[in-house]
Formats: structure tokens, C-alpha cells, sequence
């Protein structure tokens, strides 16, 4: 009992913590994007810092040898979000406005990631856009890009596709010899020298010491934030839960003993990682209490037949818009309990033309920048591939 009020203090404080924390992003000013602006100089533009340095210095070789044998003008623009907007509008004007490929070829190609959203783009200049390198960009969208970005191997995805599209689409020679393992794998350090060990930290308890509960609650920057905001959960989460019924602590049930006190859909949204459940049972009556903590990080939705966490959705390009027709996406969604399936088509609004879309997307741009997209460089109708995961 001596600990309630500063345990209650410490909950309460972390709980403020938290909404100020997530009411910060609201208040904080959109951050310059390096791809708002006038071309620059390099062929990869990397503002998540997705990319090692080797991987830069090969993948920019690898374009200037391709634009100075004449076969093409190839950009790699990998950035963190495009707020909302519809990436294959977005990339396309990005294209355009920094009109990649020249004028009499239309041999630029682009390959746009916008991280955070979870979206990928293959654009190709209208003189690239014959059927067979469109059917080459998509597959090198569905076999090589999208899979490792599935896999958590971006950086790899990455380069295999800037490979694979000079080779199938612009007819470069080039190999890319590093595709198969880990980009930038540092050199093995030396073994380590035995040392004596070091004398043991001692051992803090955060939620009943009160200077280092302090020092995480007031130490200021999102590390104290974030392991308030840890504390608090795990406290309410994991806090002793008496029996309605006698009043008897219950005991928290380990992974496999919780099993038999779920359900089939149950046990699949643990398995897919979207749902997580916590089985309490008392050791003197058969009372059972049964919590449900959702995943913050899942692309996983909830069935419309069986209502379980467990229904996935993929999007497939059937048909590119182009400024004068517009698109259509097919919708496949499928559940891993109930095999409940469906598939839908949506359209896809039509591009708008060169200047007005640069004059939507870009309405922050430079008078230079505006007067440098009407100078007469290459041009995308927006053929290519789009992919999500």
C-alpha cells in the first residue's frame, strides 16, 4: 500500500506523456522533401537513408554508364511519405517535372519508393512504353521488388530492381554481381580480446525507484517519452488481477497453456501476429478472464464474415491511367480462417497533363523550376508498374 500513490503519479504522468507526445505530430511543420525542388545532379535521391554509401557510389556508376552510352536516363527517388496523395499522379509529375530522358527519346525511367506508405513506382518515358517493356516492368514490380520489400530486404529490392529494369527495360549489359546477398555487409571484426569482465550494474527497478522513475519521466526527448509510455502499458497490462469470484490473485497462462481457452479465429490472429491475447486464470475456481490486445503494425483488416484480424488485400494494376483515360485496379481479398474471399475493381482517376499537375502536386515550387519543365526534356504518359505491401 505504501507504493499506491507513486505508483498511481508515475501512471498518471506517463499517461500525459503519452497524449502530449502523440498530439506533437500536429503541431510540428511539414518537413522541406529534397524531391520538392528542381532536379538534382545525382540519379539517386535517398531521403530515408534506405541506401549504404556502396550502394549509392554503384547504383549512380551504373546510371552514368547508361546515359552515356545513349541508352536511357534512369532515377532512383526513394523518400518517406507522399501525404496521402495517389503515388502513380505523384510519381508521374515528379517525372515530368524533372523531365528525365531527352526530348527526342522519351528514355527516362524512374523508380519511386515512398517508404512510410508502403508504395512502389515504375515510370517509363513514352518512348520505353511499348507493351513488352511495361509487361517488364510489372513483373520486375511482382518478382523482384515487392517480394524482398515483403521480406524486410529494401536496400536489396532495391538494387536488384535498378539492375533488372536497366537490363529488361533500358538493354544495359550491366550485372549487378551483389544482387543475391546483403548490400554493404561490413568486414568481419577481429576476434575479441579476453578481458576481465566488468563489475555488475545494479539492478534498478523503474516502476518503484523514485530517482529513476524521475529520470525517465522528465529526462526529456522521445527515449523518455517512449519508455513511459512502455512503463505505463506494461504496468496496466500486466498489473495482478483479483478473481470477481473469491478475490484470489489470478495467474497469467503462458503462450501454449492460453491456447486451449481460444477460439480457431483466435488462434489465427495470434498467428498472424494482428491480434495478441492474454488468458488469466484463478488457481482455486474455474474462472477465466480473457483480454485482447490488438497490433499497431499490421496491413491485416478485419473479415466481413468471420469478423477475425485475419483478411489481407492485394492491388493489381489491370490498366495504367493516362491523361486521357483513366485506370482500373483489381482488389483481391482474402481470409486465413474462414477462406472467405472477394475480388473488386476500382478506377483509377485519370493523369492530369504536364502543367497542371506539377502545378498541384508542387504549388510550393520556384519560378525557375516552373520555366526549367517547359525547356523541352522527356516525358511519361505514366506507363509502368505500381506495387504495395
Amino acid at each position: 500500500m505504501s507504493h499506491a500513490g507513486p505508483m498511481w503519479l508515475a501512471v498518471k504522468n506517463a499517461v500525459i506523456a503519452c497524449l502530449v507526445w502523440s498530439m506533437a505530430p500536429l503541431a510540428r511543420p511539414a518537413q522541406a522533401a529534397l524531391i520538392d525542388g528542381p532536379r538534382p545532379a545525382n540519379a539517386v535521391v535517398d531521403e530515408v537513408g534506405l541506401l549504404g554509401g556502396d550502394d549509392i557510389v554503384a547504383l549512380e556508376r551504373l546510371a552514368a554508364g547508361i546515359r552515356e552510352a545513349g541508352g536511357g536516363d534512369l532515377a532512383i527517388v526513394v523518400t518517406h511519405t507522399i501525404n496521402g496523395q495517389p503515388p502513380r499522379v505523384f510519381a508521374t509529375a515528379l517525372f515530368n517535372r524533372w523531365q528525365l530522358g531527352s526530348a527526342e527519346r522519351n528514355d527516362g525511367l524512374l523508380i519511386f519508393l515512398a517508404m512510410a506508405d508502403r508504395k512502389a513506382e515504375i515510370i517509363l518515358g513514352d518512348g520505353i512504353d511499348e507493351p513488352l517493356q511495361v509487361a517488364a516492368s510489372e513483373r520486375i514490380m511482382a518478382e523482384v521488388l515487392i517480394p524482398e520489400l515483403r521480406a524486410g530486404r529494401p536496400a536489396v529490392g532495391l538494387r536488384r530492381t535498378v539492375f533488372a529494369c536497366a537490363s529488361e527495360i533500358l538493354g544495359s549489359s550491366a550485372e549487378d554481381d551483389a544482387a543475391a546477398r546483403p548490400i554493404a555487409q561490413p568486414p568481419a571484426p577481429p576476434p575479441p580480446q579476453p578481458r576481465a569482465p566488468p563489475p555488475p550494474k545494479p539492478r534498478i527497478d523503474i516502476l518503484r525507484d523514485p530517482d529513476a522513475r524521475n529520470i525517465a519521466l522528465l529526462g526529456g526527448g522521445m527515449g523518455g517519452i517512449g519508455l513511459a509510455w512502455y512503463m505505463a502499458r506494461r504496468y496496466f497490462r500486466y498489473r495482478p488481477r483479483p478473481c470477481p469470484d473469491c478475490r484470489i490473485d489470478m495467474v497469467l497462462l503462458g503462450e501454449s497453456a492460453d491456447d486451449e481457452h481460444l477460439s480457431s479465429g483466435q488462434l489465427a490472429e495470434e498467428r498472424l501476429a494482428s491480434v495478441d491475447y492474454d488468458v488469466w486464470s484463478c488457481p482455486v475456481c474455474p474462472h477465466v478472464t480473457k483480454l485482447r490486445y490488438g497490433s499497431f503494425f499490421t496491413s491485416l483488416a478485419s473479415c466481413p464474415k468471420c469478423r477475425f484480424i485475419t483478411k489481407s488485400s492485394t492491388v493489381s494494376r489491370i490498366k495504367a491511367p493516362t491523361t486521357s483515360s483513366s485506370g482500373l485496379e483489381q482488389i483481391d481479398e482474402r481470409c486465413a480462417h474462414c477462406e472467405y474471399t472477394a475480388t473488386s475493381t476500382r478506377t483509377v482517376p485519370p493523369l492530369p497533363d504536364n502543367s497542371s499537375s506539377s502545378q498541384s502536386l508542387w504549388g510550393s515550387s520556384s519560378s525557375s523550376s516552373s520555366s526549367s519543365s517547359s525547356s523541352g526534356g522527356g516525358h511519361s504518359s505514366g506507363s509502368g508498374a505500381s506495387g504495395s505491401w
